[in-house]
Formats: C-alpha cells, sequence, structure tokens
C-alpha cells in the first residue's frame, strides 16, 4: 500500500489487508500519517528488527500529494439543515402525543365517574332496573376499556 502510495498509482490494494483498508482514509490524502516502529534489541530477533527498519525507512521517502481542501462541507449542512428539521417535526409529534394522551386520560376519567355512578345507581335499584343497569355497566366497562387501551398505545407511542 505505501508503495503504490509512494508511486501514485491508480490503484492502492487497500483491500488487501484489513488494517489498510480500515485506515484507508488516514493513509494520505487530507490526513498526515505516522509510523511508530518498535525493534527489539535481542540477537534472536536481529533480522525481524532489520526488515522493520527498512520498511520503516522506505516509507520515510513516501512524500504525499498536498492535503486537499475537503468540499464534503456543503453536504454536511445540508444534512444538518435536514436532522433539525427532523427534529422539530419529532417534537411536533410529541406535543401532539401528548396532548392526544391528556385528552384520552381525561375521557377516561369521565367514563370512570360515569361507571362509578352507575354502580351506585344499580346497587339502589330494584332486580328489573338492576338488569338494566348491569348492562349498562358492561357498556361502559368495554367503553372504558377501549379508552383505557388507546390511552395506553398513546402513552407507548410517546415514550418510543
Amino acid at each position: 500500500v505505501m508503495e503504490a502510495l509512494d508511486k501514485k498509482s491508480s490503484h492502492v490494494p487497500y483491500r488487501n489487508s484489513k488494517l489498510t483498508y480500515c485506515l484507508q482514509d488516514s493513509l494520505g490524502g487530507n490526513s498526515r500519517t505516522m509510523m511508530i516502529l518498535t525493534v527489539c534489541p535481542s540477537s534472536s530477533s536481529g533480522e525481524e528488527s532489520q526488515c522493520a527498519l527498512q520498511f520503516a525507512t522506505r516509507v520515510r521517502r513516501i512524500t504525499m500529494a498536498a492535503a486537499t481542501r475537503n468540499v464534503g462541507g456543503k453536504n454536511l449542512e445540508e444534512t444538518l439543515k435536514k436532522l433539525r428539521y427532523e427534529l422539530r417535526e419529532a417534537v411536533r409529534a410529541r406535543d401532539a402525543s401528548d396532548a392526544e394522551a391528556k385528552r384520552l386520560q381525561g375521557v377516561a376519567s369521565k367514563v370512570q365517574e360515569r361507571l362509578t355512578s352507575t354502580l351506585k345507581t344499580a346497587s339502589k335499584a330494584e332486580s328489573e332496573e338492576s338488569k338494566s343497569s348491569k348492562t349498562k355497566i358492561t357498556i361502559l366497562q368495554r367503553s372504558n376499556a377501549d379508552v383505557t387501551s388507546k390511552w395506553q398505545k398513546e402513552k407507548h407511542l410517546r415514550e418510543e
């Protein structure tokens, strides 16, 4: 990779190594590259140290092209503008969801009050009236369950 960069070849084999592929943006172009070399003074690793020093010498002689200005700034500004707009829309949606949740909570409390008053009335009424009241109670319980379920869904959506 370093030799290809030095020769300014049209193809730089970044994919030959996972490391050079990951460091592709950092090797050349609009960046500075620093190489740190470690060598071992023991005689058993002398060949390896010599090869590493020769490689470092070759890399040191490489001169990269002058750094160029990154012209992607305009795209970043457009992306930032888009993200700000999306954030404003998400806040508006959250506020609308909060308002709907409060409204549904109010409806649920009214239904609960009606249910409670109907229960009180049912306990005082006669058996015929009791049957009618029980029907009303069943209807109100279903209605309460529906409203509570809607309120829970709104609450869940708002939490997401």
